[in-house]
């Protein structure tokens, strides 16, 4: 089984950090606000995507180069300043076990970073993980969640490697992007708000404490993407 896990809010609490750090940054390099906040706002949820569509919205123009290089810089910049001075706990209650355990039963397991790949590995790193060896895709690579996810398969060896694949999320559109890519999904929301059960997302964790619990539900998720749909 390959494992896929999304990063902010999945494996790391940095949700907010991204949110407050993308608008500090994309205001810095462009000179305008970033037009909401509210990511589900955007038809591209990812660091790149945000600041692509934010820009066209913003300035009624696509970003540069350079623009999106200097949102970037700034954002990791910023990202890293306030990890810096971060005292509390970063990684999602279990998650840097529960991860190690996954790899260490012989399950495989990749990364799809909505974040550009370099703050991704600096959260991650603090947080304790060790990335050595993990595939990784990333905001550096692709715009929309889907792509994202998809190379994250694809640079772990695709489905010929690895014919059950769950995809582990926090967002709303991430998990979306993971089932019409026809992956089986366990979803992560902490205080029950993230609006995965209304999204009809069944398996889903508020940690990782329990690593039985997380065996179970990645299980049953991947049950439900091979059992026949009845037809109604």
């Amino acid at each position: 089984m390959l494992v896929i896990f999304d990063v902010d809010g999945t494996l790391t609490r940095t949700s907010d950090l991204n949110r407050r750090a993308l608008a500090q940054a994309f205001e810095l390099a462009l000179g305008v606000p970033l037009p909401s906040q509210d990511w589900s706002e955007y038809p591209r949820v990812s660091a790149s995507g945000l600041v692509e569509d934010g820009a066209r919205r913003a300035l009624g123009r696509p970003c540069t180069d350079e623009e999106r290089a200097a949102v970037r810089d700034r954002f990791v910049e910023l990202v890293a300043t306030a990890l810096f001075s971060l005292k509390d706990p970063l990684e999602v209650p279990g998650a840097v076990r529960a991860f190690e355990r996954l790899r260490r039963g012989g399950h495989a397991v990749a990364l799809a970073a909505g974040d550009w790949r370099e703050s991704a590995e600096i959260k991650l790193e603090r947080a304790g993980f060790e990335l050595a060896g993990i595939p990784m895709a990333s905001a550096d690579d692709a715009l929309g969640r889907g792509e994202i996810i998809a190379l994250a398969l694809a640079r772990a060896g695709g489905r010929e490697a690895h014919p059950q694949v769950v995809y582990v999320g926090d967002g709303v559109w991430d998990v979306l992007a993971a089932r019409d890519l026809g992956l089986a999904v366990v979803g992560v929301d902490r205080d029950g708000q993230a609006g995965l059960r209304d999204a009809g997302v069944q398996d889903i964790l508020p940690s990782f404490e329990d690593y039985l619990q997380l065996e179970s539900h990645l299980m049953r998720a991947l049950q439900r993407v091979a059992a026949p749909r009845r037809l109604s």
